[in-house]
């Protein structure tokens, strides 16, 4: 006889492998906010994103079920100009300060212009170039000498309060 009561204590052996394999498929959220920024690089699946990283397929997977390393997160701020800390922790702004390459030989300036503007993400290029040239040509623009403010003169003893 089939008691519906009692069997609601144990779930069904189906019911239980169902529900292993949906928490397979989430992935942590640092993780997802890794890939997020990849896509935005147009790298699409794990095995570009590991080519894109130097690091193996396997890392990947773990990353998406342990969570990113922090070497990890350094290495995505590296390659795609993110933030470590947004990908670790969520806070802050997505994108990251740009890293000054600290060893300049044999790098033109043409090819550092060109690494600086792949670091912006794309929906931000635009923006970015607008401004830089705004800026370049305000070097070439001859400016007015400004005036240089005086002495600050002391307040009136009328106006301060006592």
């Amino acid at each position: 006889m089939f008691i519906n009561m009692s069997n609601d204590l144990f779930p069904s052996p189906s019911g239980f492998l169902k529900q292993c394999r949906m928490d397979e498929k989430q992935r942590h959220p640092t993780y997802e906010r890794l890939y997020s920024v990849a896509v935005k690089h147009n790298i699409s699946g794990p095995s570009a994103l590991a080519m894109a990283l130097h690091e193996s397929e396997q890392v990947i997977n773990n990353w998406s079920r342990r969570g990113v390393s922090n070497a990890g997160a350094i290495k995505a701020q590296e390659r795609f100009g993110c933030s470590s800390v947004w990908i670790l922790r969520g806070i802050g702004p997505e994108t990251a300060g740009v890293l000054v390459k600290a060893d300049y030989s044999g790098v033109s300036e043409a090819n550092y212009l060109q690494r600086l503007l792949a670091a912006i993400p794309a929906d931000r290029r635009q923006q970015a170039y607008v401004a830089a040239t705004q800026l370049l040509i305000g070097y070439l623009v001859p400016s007015e000498p400004q005036a240089t403010p005086g002495p600050r003169l002391p307040d009136h003893p009328a106006n301060t309060s006592d």
